[in-house]
């Protein structure tokens, strides 16, 4: 009972934060979150194997949908000049906000997958619940025009809808369960692919391009006077 409430939370806690994205850059961390109690639920249910496997694609979506390359990320957690518990705060503040509409958004997905969870148990156990939120996060999610929570919901529903398969009915194979790891991990490229196309874009605006042709016709001594002296 304790590893199924373990997994619910995991599964909610993923759910809230991927509510409340505002840029592409968060979208990591409730993937993570998420996959991580489909993990721990697959664990206490079906075995270490499929557990395993949730792993291994867990990290492969991540990594997939990590901003950029990870060398900035690591040179950051060397650099000691600025305490990393700061850093890990103010990114968390840019890449989350905080916005009571979104937060009831979340609110109807727990309480909507709990009615439904409790009127219609499929797996029992308590194991419908984390499952239920994943798919109306997902449903939900899906259907609100930002990218990156767009791209958390579509994750969501596909990774559920794996999770389901693995726990009713026959135990999967093996080829099976690589092929929904596949799946997963293709979405997860056509995600970035999509993320690439968006930044593309917003690197070609006109007022972008006018903002850098400005700076260029700048002249260099006008250039050093505005930035002032280092």
């Amino acid at each position: 009972m304790l590893i199924t409430i373990t997994a619910t939370a995991l599964v909610i806690a993923g759910v809230v934060l991927a509510g409340l994205l505002d840029q592409w850059s968060g979208v990591p961390l409730p993937l993570g979150l998420s996959y991580l109690g489909i993990a721990v639920l697959l664990l206490s249910t079906v075995g270490v194997v499929p557990a395993a496997v949730a792993v291994v694609t867990a990290v492969g979506v991540v990594l997939v949908l990590l901003p950029g390359s990870p060398r900035p990320l690591l040179r950051a957690v060397r650099d000691r000049e600025r305490p990393l518990l700061a850093r890990a705060r103010s990114w968390v503040s840019a890449a989350f906000v905080l916005r009571w509409f979104d937060l009831s958004v979340a609110a109807v997905v727990i309480v909507g997958a709990l009615d439904v969870a409790a009127a219609r148990p499929i797996l029992g156990g308590g194991s419908d619940l984390p499952i239920d939120v994943l798919l109306f996060g997902g449903l939900l999610y899906s259907l609100i025009v930002r990218p990156g929570r767009m791209a958390c919901g579509l994750v969501f529903l596909v990774s559920a809808a794996c999770a389901l398969i693995q726990l009713t009915g026959q135990p999967s194979s093996r080829v099976e369960t690589l092929l929904a790891s596949a799946v997963q991990i293709s979405l997860a490229v056509a995600l970035a692919h999509l993320r690439a196309i968006e930044s593309r874009r917003l690197a070609d605006r006109p007022e972008v391009a006018d903002a850098r042709e400005e700076q260029d016709a700048l002249p260099r001594d006008s250039v050093s006077r505005e930035a002032g002296p280092r």
